[in-house]
């Protein structure tokens, strides 16, 4: 009865036999490898980072659906540097997302620091303006 994953492994070849060998709906649940698994059949992510960039990750989706393959991957790479703060600084998803949207978090968790909300909205500001040069 199981229809769907959500595959946070960073295992690609796994999940690569496990899209070509199952009718399962394969989500990446792994902001890093959001197109790498889209492109061997997954059937799209499960983001964090589309909380506050969902345009930019759309960008992504419908430039690979559109055949523009090499327009993905920049527009996925553009992606990543918001994606590791976001995913590595060692803040809950849920706080960073949060922080970039100026909204205050439930206990027991605790708001971002300056320097990580600083740090977010720089990488989120630099996501938005290279919008214009893709």
């Amino acid at each position: 009865r199981i229809v769907a994953v959500k595959d946070c492994s960073y295992d690609l070849y796994a999940a690569g036999r496990l899209i070509a060998e199952t009718p399962l709906a394969y989500y990446s649940g792994c902001e890093e490898l959001n197109l790498p698994l889209y492109a061997l059949g997954g059937a799209g992510w499960i983001s964090t980072v589309a909380n506050v960039a969902p345009r930019q990750l759309r960008e992504v989706l419908d430039a690979f659906d559109a055949g523009d393959t090499a327009r993905a991957a920049r527009l996925h790479a553009r992606t990543l540097p918001l994606a590791e703060l976001m995913m590595a600084s060692g803040l809950p998803g849920t706080v960073a997302v949060k922080a970039l949207l100026g909204g205050p978090v439930r206990e027991p968790l605790q708001p971002a620091d300056r320097p990580a909300v600083d740090g977010l909205r720089a990488a989120y500001e630099a996501l938005v303006q290279a919008e214009s040069v893709v």
